[in-house]
């Protein structure tokens, strides 16, 4: 023990270093403060505050039409879709956001829809408006890729 400083500073979170003094052995983990002010560079993100990190994809969905009926396929953070008619789909968060206005959603129609806005958005629901060439509303004929972005 003399020749580890007697164990004085040794704990179950440190390391003795090659200059004879005990050390901590990594970094703190990110508040979720920290993670959403995205600039500390010595905390540690972890599995349980990545999600809080503004660059960080909140919600995500692959939804196929077929017969134009929409189903809802691999995602994450998506409880549910609901068909509000031709060319109008509601997206359901399972993990709303902080407020309606900080989805940042984005959606891709499949070779014949056109992605044109969300119409009345919320913190737990996007509302991606698909329109053809013409700006007639119609339903994707495939797929769509749904992706989020934002505060939660």
């Amino acid at each position: 023990a003399a020749n580890l400083n007697s164990g004085t500073g040794a704990s179950s979170s440190t390391f003795w270093r090659g200059d004879a003094t005990w050390a901590s052995a990594g970094l703190a983990a990110a508040t979720q403060a920290e993670m959403e002010a995205a600039s500390s560079t010595t905390v540690a993100a972890t599995p349980g505050r990545t999600q809080y990190h503004p660059g960080v994809l909140k919600a995500r969905a692959r939804v196929t039409w077929a017969g134009g009926v929409p189903t809802l396929g691999t995602n994450y953070n998506v409880s549910s879709i609901t068909d509000n008619g031709v060319g109008d789909l509601v997206v359901t968060l399972s993990t709303g956001f902080s407020a309606a206005a900080e989805g940042g959603y984005v959606a891709q129609g499949g070779n014949n829809a056109i992605f044109t806005h969300n119409a009345g958005n919320t913190a737990t629901t996007c509302n991606p408006i698909f329109r053809d060439a013409a700006g007639t509303a119609t339903d994707p004929t495939d797929l769509v890729y749904f992706i989020a972005f934002g505060d939660q």
